[in-house]
């Protein structure tokens, strides 16, 4: 089996962690690793910050470092034993957040595509009325949907894109997206 990095995105609320894990679980792989969202870990874990940048250059610099770990994590991943590397969430996902982005990272948008072998889009759940607040969202529904958008006019451009609706329940979901993995 040849290697496959694998770019999952969605707006808050699509499902991305819950997909991945369930995904992995499931038999047919040599390997498997998943790559953690970096702003959540950044926050929360790795670099000791406790909260959110509350300043533009703060958000500047934050941003940045996102996209930094995101640009290390995909070169690292080609060195990497396992067969099949998913991502929590691209490179290109501050393009939903970040006016200019590319331009402010001195980037664009087919080398960061290009880094990904696919990308799986998960829709949100704003869009079926499903939508959740918890601890790691802020977002409103309308936000979320903005935010799905914009990820969608991004990565809609990958030649190998699956978007994957909110109205099918997990598991259908999860098996659409193993079919797809199959197929690339």
């Amino acid at each position: 089996m040849k290697k496959r990095l694998i770019c999952f995105t969605g707006a808050p609320c699509s499902g991305k962690t819950v997909s991945m894990k369930l995904l992995g679980h499931m038999k047919g792989y040599r390997k498997l690793h998943i790559v953690h969202e970096a702003p959540s870990y950044l926050v929360n874990k790795g670099e000791g910050l406790h909260t959110f940048p509350t300043t533009p250059e703060e958000a500047d610099t934050f941003d940045r470092l996102i996209y930094t770990s995101r640009v290390y994590s995909t070169m690292e991943a080609r060195r990497r034993e396992e067969d099949i590397i998913f991502f929590d969430r691209g490179t290109l996902d501050g393009y939903a957040y970040v006016d200019d982005f590319c331009e402010k990272m001195g980037t664009n948008v087919e080398d960061e595509l290009a880094r990904y072998d696919a990308v799986v889009l998960l829709q949100t759940l704003a869009f079926s009325g499903k939508y959740e607040l918890d601890g790691n969202r802020w977002e409103t529904p309308e936000q979320a949907i903005e935010i799905h958008k914009r990820l969608f006019k991004v990565y809609s451009q990958h030649k190998n894109f699956l978007m994957v609706s909110s109205e099918s329940d997990t598991i259908r979901r999860v098996a659409q997206i193993l079919e797809f993995i199959y197929t690339i």
